[in-house]
């Protein structure tokens, strides 16, 4: 994710937003833009970053000419298919790494009381 825009005006973001995406280049709002490498940002400043870094040109170029024509836009419908993919597996994964660290807790847990008993008995 590379940073293509940024500005202070909620107008000059919404204008640049509604371009790139009206143009096929899928472009978000990094949560935490302050830490973008290169971009010098203030308290009301708004980031930009194109999701692809093959498209970066063309955003750039599409920023300052809004007659340019995109290379390779993006199917809508097929994007919007992946990014579902990627949170529907990432959140299986966390699911997987819960279940496993709660069984290990348990399993320590369990441990730790059978030892705790038998000292108990045995003392």
């Amino acid at each position: 994710m590379k940073p293509v825009f940024s500005t202070e005006s909620e107008l000059d973001f919404q204008a640049a937003f509604k371009r790139l995406t009206e143009a096929g280049i899928p472009v978000t709002e990094p949560p935490n833009h302050s830490e973008m490498p290169g971009y010098f940002v203030g308290p009301r400043s708004r980031t930009l970053c194109v999701w692809l870094d093959n498209q970066y040109e063309d955003a750039c170029l599409l920023l300052g000419n809004p007659n340019h024509v995109v290379q390779n836009p993006v199917d809508w419908r097929e994007f919007n298919h992946v990014q579902e993919e990627v949170r529907r597996q990432h959140s299986a994964a966390l699911s997987k790494f819960n279940e496993r660290a709660l069984s290990w807790c348990i399993g320590i847990g369990a441990l730790g009381l059978l030892f705790f008993g038998a000292y108990r008995v045995f003392r």
